[in-house]
This record gives C-alpha cells, structure tokens and sequence, in this order.
C-alpha cells in the first residue's frame, strides 16, 4: 500500500490540488463550485451535489479570489460557477469575474442549504433520502457528504435543537415529505437534539 498526501500551504490551494485530482480522475470539467473558504456551513450543504456531479468546490475569500482559485478555474477550463452563499460571505464583485455565475443563498445558514438543495433536486438528486445534520457544527455533514453524493441525497442542515428555528429547512422538508422514503439524521442527540428528532417524526407520521 502507498501513502499520498494531497496538500497545499493553504486550504485554497488544497482545493485547487484536488480539483486537478478530479479532472485526472474524471476528465473535462466546465462546472465549479465557489465556496467562501472563512466558514463550513456552504460548501457541505453543496457537497453530496458536487461529488454526484463530479463538480469540484473551490475556496475563495469574501472580495478577493485567491490565486490558487484562480489558477484552477483557468486550468480547468471551468465555464460555468455555482457560487454558495450570499453577499456576506461571496461579494458581488466576486461574482462579477467568475465565468457565468449562478448564486444559490439564503438570508443565513439554513435558508442556504434550503436553496441549494431545492437546485440539487434540479440537477438529479432526489427527495428518496433526505441527511439531516447540524448547521452548528461541521463533523457530521463533513461525512455524510460524501455518503450523499452516493446516493444522491441532499444535505439538510438544521438548527439542532429546534427545527422551527431554521424555518425555511422545516418548510422544503414538509413540502417533499410524500416523496421521502427516508431520512437519515447525521449524528447522535449531542449533534442533532431528540427535539428535532421528534419533530421530523411528527412531520411525517
């Protein structure tokens, strides 16, 4: 067996390693994701539509694009930009010099993960599973997103001890519960409450 360390001297040019790992592995790639690399919450809502794409999530800071970013969008060809997140944390200005952007974001957290999971379905994920994790912590959704991206189930980030609390989560769940065969919540009680448990099974019982 051999040991391989894919690493750069930051998490933005870690990303645009395993980018070129994945257009080696998989060939052409148009499509990117744009990720801020300050905080965890967007890029694991789009990780299991990534990995089922086969689209890299490349990292960038609020208003600037690291060059390492840069470097892999121009080696990639990459034509087309899915940007996660709002203005907050993905400026405008961003935007503006990434090819052909779309912008998938909510007013927080959990209204992000709701849009991109709405626009997962679109792209051929499916309601059958839906990952439920904590939106307050990155462990969970971290490896639930490679699961989902297996069976291409979105991931589903919720406030863990009230699912009233990210409302708009609660609503996209309520409107697809007839098409769910099941649902997976990442974690035990300490990650996601029995609350929220509970109110899942409510929901659909």
């Amino acid at each position: 067996s051999s040991i391989t360390r894919i690493g750069g001297v930051n998490r933005y040019e870690t990303a645009q390693i395993i980018s070129e790992k994945l257009e080696q592995k998989n060939g052409s790639i148009d499509t990117a994701v744009i990720a801020t690399g300050e905080n965890y919450p967007d890029a694991l809502s789009v990780s299991p539509l990534a990995g089922f794409k086969g689209y890299p999530i490349l990292l960038t800071l609020k208003d600037t694009i690291p060059s390492y970013t840069q470097q892999a969008l121009d080696d990639l060809g990459i034509t087309d930009t899915i940007i996660t997140g709002g203005t907050g944390v993905v400026s405008n200005s961003i935007q503006n010099q990434l090819p052909s952007p779309i912008r998938k974001s909510g007013a927080n957290r959990y209204a992000t993960s709701a849009e991109i999971a709405r626009y997962a379905i679109t792209l051929g994920l499916s309601w059958d599973t839906m990952l439920i994790a904590t939106g307050d912590n990155y462990p969970d959704a971290l490896t639930g997103g490679a699961f989902g991206s297996r069976i291409g189930a979105p991931m589903l980030l919720v406030n863990p001890n009230n699912l009233d609390s990210s409302p708009e989560i609660k609503n996209l769940i309520v409107s697809n519960k007839t098409k769910a065969d099941r649902v997976i919540i990442l974690g035990e009680t300490g990650a996601v409450s029995a609350n929220v448990e509970s109110q899942l099974e409510s929901i659909f019982n």
